[in-house]
């Protein structure tokens, strides 16, 4: 893997193909980078570019996953482990979001 930094409009070749990058200047929160990749073979030919966009977050995001349907009276297995932070998560706050409510009659 290539540690490089990037600066908007400048590229950088490396030897492999993972980087580890660093952004100068540091993007603002809520901000979109645009990644490209082109990569050239031993004879000189170089391709199409490869595309991407990462967002820069601003806030953690949540991710709750849970079982569409339980028995009554179990325990409900509630996962969050795919939320992503800024920085390193800190807490998972739960909460029963309403009162549970009676089915139909």
């Amino acid at each position: 893997m290539s540690n490089i930094t990037l600066t908007a409009g400048v590229s950088q070749d490396t030897p492999d193909g993972t980087a580890l990058v660093t952004v100068n200047p540091p993007p603002a929160p809520g901000s979109q980078l645009n990644f490209s990749l082109v990569v050239i073979d031993e004879l000189g030919n170089e391709s199409l570019p490869a595309v991407c966009v990462v967002n820069v977050d601003i806030m953690p995001v949540a991710v709750l996953e849970a079982p569409p349907t339980i028995s009554s009276g179990q325990p409900i297995p509630l996962v969050g482990a795919a939320s992503t932070p800024v920085g390193r998560l800190k807490t998972y706050r739960w909460t029963l979001a309403a009162p549970a409510l009676a089915p139909p009659t």
